[in-house]
């Protein structure tokens, strides 16, 4: 690249969820206004349980809606997973763009999210457990990786 990257590892500290996800998790660096970074980006993603397999993105009749993020120990991972079993989610990312411009405030900031629907099929118990055991989805949203054995 013919610029500087600079990557920030944040720690992570769940928020309520907006209409903009991630603008929880981005902030403009400003320590240093003669030299402010020309591009900020920052992204997050969350599981939403219990929704109808539609376009509408309905929720269930008669369920609560939940709201997952990553799970904190392998017994709420595990719960996670019990309760997604079997049904559909919806996984939400949003991302959020900051950069500078030439009028107040000095930056802009671009908002987009995406919405997908995931099908986990029902599986038992003790797959759910070992799935847990091996620790793959312990660092993501929903306690699951679409990305990983859980595809399979």
């Amino acid at each position: 690249f013919s610029f500087p990257i600079c990557i920030l590892q944040c720690p992570y500290q769940p928020k309520p969820v907006s209409p903009s996800l991630s603008r929880h998790y981005v902030s403009v660096p400003l320590e240093s206004p003669d030299d402010p970074p020309d591009l900020v980006i920052g992204a997050d993603t969350v599981v939403l349980t219990h929704v109808l397999p539609s376009t509408t993105l309905e929720i269930e009749t008669g369920t609560r809606q939940e709201l997952l993020e990553k799970p904190i120990s392998k017994e709420d991972n595990l719960c996670m997973l019990q309760d997604l079993n079997g049904s559909v989610c919806e996984v939400v990312t949003g991302v959020s763009l900051v950069y500078p411009i030439l009028t107040a405030p000095g930056y802009a900031v671009k908002e987009m999210d995406e919405q997908s629907l995931v099908y986990l099929i029902g599986s038992p118990p003790h797959v759910l457990q070992a799935y847990v055991n091996n620790g793959e989805g312990f660092d993501r949203a929903g306690g699951f990786s679409v990305q990983g054995s859980v595809a399979c």
